[in-house]
């Protein structure tokens, strides 16, 4: 059996690789010369796992990507076939509003086929395109979901990845937060203390509800913290706000599906750091004052 060991080298281009294809620059890219259209918007969501007993879909379709390391898929680009079906009219210069898959419910050989030639010119290397079929017969991944603007309207996409290759070296740099008002005039040696913060200190470390986010990911998570764990419970929205990162760790997309599933996490909040659009304005350290959870300015 081929093991990661024995392709070091082609391993570490493939992982830069799979950071690029699920980070929204390089995703524009791809989708811009598979669709020939300019992108609206691309947003990259919350990775979630996927049991291999779950029942897939016969609906969508997916272009299988591989770099030769390995027989098996190592990322699959799932598409509803509606609108795979719709990408390859507008490829064969229709209009992009229909499709065999529109009425059929499942794109023929011929649309696979072109499908496969869209994606061979688009895809980066040292990915190929494997196959195109129906993405039923697909094992336990994990999945990026994908949220697509483009000419042809709005399409909710996944980048499934194979376990062994979530399991790769490449990590994604995890937030844990609390938002809150940009106080004016921050300083060096100064404590700020926000009653917007559902935040406090306990005999056994900060406890309260706090944002869980990925670098380059659209969505958010909300958690609970308590006995220096963290949990996710619920999906949340993004807030326009100075961002207070309490915690900040590189996890791997195995581990940031677990963490969405629900399993907890340790995290070290020894040190904070506030930012704004994601430029960093302070960095400081958690305080405690009559039970609440103060940050005192170490550099401003």
């Amino acid at each position: 059996m081929t093991t990661l060991h024995q392709h070091a080298e082609p391993c570490r281009a493939l992982d830069r690789r799979l950071r690029e294809i699920v980070e929204a620059s390089a995703a524009h890219d791809t989708f811009r010369a598979l669709l020939g259209s300019e992108l609206l918007s691309l947003q990259v969501g919350w990775p979630v796992l996927t049991a291999s007993a779950t029942p897939r879909a016969s609906s969508e379709i997916a272009i299988e990507l591989g770099s030769g390391i390995e027989t098996a898929f190592e990322l699959a680009l799932l598409i509803p076939s509606e609108s795979a079906a719709r990408w390859v009219d507008r490829a064969l210069g229709g209009s992009g509003e229909s499709g065999v898959a529109s009425a059929s419910g499942v794109l023929s050989e011929g649309e696979c086929g072109v499908l496969a030639y869209l994606a061979s010119r688009a895809c980066l290397a040292p990915y190929q395109v494997c196959d195109v079929r129906p993405a039923a017969h697909l094992d336990a991944h994990i999945a990026w979901p994908l949220t697509l603007e483009s000419a042809l309207g709005r399409v909710s996409l996944r980048c499934a990845i194979a376990p062994w290759r979530a399991e790769s070296p490449v990590r994604h740099r995890l937030n844990v937060s609390v938002f809150e008002r940009a106080p004016e005039g921050l300083r060096a040696g100064e404590v700020w203390i926000s009653d917007g913060w559902n935040l406090s200190s306990t005999s056994e470390g900060l406890a309260g509800e706090v944002q869980l986010s990925v670098e380059g990911c659209a969505s958010q998570l909300a958690a609970i913290v308590g006995a220096g764990r963290v949990r996710a419970h619920a999906p949340s929205s993004s807030r326009d706000q100075l961002e207070l990162v309490l915690a900040s760790q590189d996890v791997s997309f195995t581990e940031l599906a677990q963490i969405g599933a629900g399993e907890p996490f340790r995290a070290d909040f020894s040190k904070v750091e506030l930012r704004s659009e994601g430029r960093t304005l302070a960095r400081g350290e958690l305080v405690s004052w009559r039970g609440a959870v103060g940050v005192r300015i170490n550099e401003a």
